[in-house]
């Protein structure tokens, strides 16, 4: 997926031919590309748009749009696996791949290529709330040494997988964090918190420098997908360090490169440049009642799960909304202010460290006080964690608490595409009883399915 350095070269280098430009028609080839809007309204609202500006948030590029004289939105653009923007000629032979076109007053045309459709070109009304979940960008004045070093300071995670999270530093990717955590010496499983503090300024001098080298190589092309909107390749990946140099001699030490997996993803490192860390015995993982101050992490958990279980079968105009800042709010009030005595959150943690957590009550279509059927309203783990047993383990202990609070039964609600975690419930004794309900969202409805099983 193209990173901060090949997106900010392709705003840079479309902008001067969009900026001063107004949009006089659209077609879309691929209405999905469009995030859940249909074609038609899409086109209606593109149509008289003037291009203000074209920038950069994280790995989106935004086409700020006016109507008017009055600022109007933007469109934001997620090139995902194989998107790319052209400003094309009207006389241009067109790519079979073009998924949205925007026509312009000068004739020629902006083209949103994406050969396996992964992509999205969206017009938002309010694009800061469309990414508000980001977190800081690592090349703005903001992010100082002082500020990152907080940062990590305020997370219990490996490096890797934190600095490959985009609400904690916007924009990195696998090649960069690579890159950056071999330039400061920094092993990819080394704990966040842990970090010394001369070690946090190396990797946040890396950082700034891998990813401003990056963007003066316009990007690095390392694969036949990505190239610029002049179609032209970028050249950083002749300064890879180490990525993609598994087996071949460090540049720095000679010691062999070796290639890990970290979170699910390919890594490179040198295991003499960047020492293990010492490893202590690990704290116990147990279940306990979460207090308001495990809210940020389940907020954090909620997001992804939610992000990574239900891709594809939410709007992903839903998903994109999701935002840590308003599910911490929930859960600080649900976890503060119970809606019912027998309403009750559990965290499954190792130290303080939330893995994953559970919610469990009375059953939302109980008929009346006395209806003693509960339910398990929510079971989240962290996506990487998917497959450790962290999930059934605090599902037994959600199940135990109903169990405690008298309920002679156990409910579940699941969408009805959703087959593992249909599968994951019938694990548990779990069958269909008929129930049925519809799931509102986003201008969606999505039917639901009821799942059932007696607590003896």
């Amino acid at each position: 997926m193209p990173e901060l350095p090949e997106v900010e070269t392709i705003a840079r280098l479309v902008r001067p031919g969009l900026v001063g430009r107004t949009v006089t028609g659209a077609r879309v080839h691929w209405e999905r590309s469009l995030g859940g809007e249909s074609a038609a309204a899409f086109a209606a609202c593109a149509r008289g748009l003037s291009i203000d500006g074209v920038g950069r948030r994280g790995k989106y590029i935004l086409i700020a749009t006016s109507r008017g004289g009055e600022p109007h939105g933007a469109f934001v653009v997620h090139l995902r696996m194989t998107g790319r923007l052209h400003v094309e000629d009207a006389h241009a032979p067109p790519s079979p791949y073009v998924r949205v076109a925007l026509t312009l007053d000068d004739g020629r045309e902006l083209h949103f290529v994406d050969v396996r459709k992964f992509g999205r070109f969206v017009h938002a009304q309010q694009p800061a709330s469309l990414l508000a979940h980001l977190g800081p960008e690592p090349l703005e004045d903001a992010f100082t040494a002082d500020a990152f070093a907080r940062l990590l300071r305020s997370r219990r995670r490996a490096l890797k997988p934190l600095l490959l999270d985009q609400e904690f530093v916007a924009g990195l990717g696998n090649i960069y964090v690579d890159e950056s955590l071999h330039a400061a010496g920094l092993h990819p499983l080394r704990r966040s918190d842990r970090v010394p503090r001369g070690k946090a300024d190396a990797l946040h001098a890396a950082i700034r420098e891998v990813l401003t080298e990056a963007i003066r190589r316009e990007g690095s092309s390392f694969d036949a997908f990505y190239r610029t909107p002049e179609g032209s390749p970028g050249s950083y990946q002749d300064q890879f360090r180490v990525y993609g140099r598994g087996g071949k001699p460090c540049r720095t030490c000679g010691r062999a490169l070796r290639r890990i997996v970290v979170a699910g993803r390919g890594t490179h490192l040198c295991t003499r440049c960047q020492p293990a860390p010492r490893r202590g015995p690990a704290p116990a993982v147990r279940a306990r009642r979460a207090v308001r101050a495990d809210a940020a992490s389940i907020a954090r958990i909620h997001v992804a799960a939610w992000r990574a279980a239900y891709a594809g079968l939410v709007p992903q105009e839903h998903l994109d909304a999701l935002t840590v800042r308003h599910r911490r709010k929930l859960w600080e009030h649900l976890i503060g202010r119970p809606p019912e005595p027998d309403h009750a959150t559990f965290v499954l943690a190792r130290g303080s460290e939330v893995l994953g957590f559970a919610d469990a009550g009375r059953s939302r279509d109980a008929d009346d006080a006395r209806d003693r059927a509960g339910e398990v309203q929510a079971i989240y783990v962290r996506p990487e964690l998917i497959g450790h047993g962290h999930g059934r383990r605090l599902f037994a202990h959600a199940l135990a608490h109903l169990r405690r609070r008298g309920f002679a039964e156990a409910t579940v609600w699941v969408l009805a595409g959703n087959e593992r975690a249909r599968r994951f419930y019938e694990a548990a004794g779990f069958a269909a009883d008929g129930g049925r309900t519809v799931w509102h969202g986003s201008g969606a409805a999505l039917p639901e399915i009821r799942l059932r099983r007696e607590l003896p």
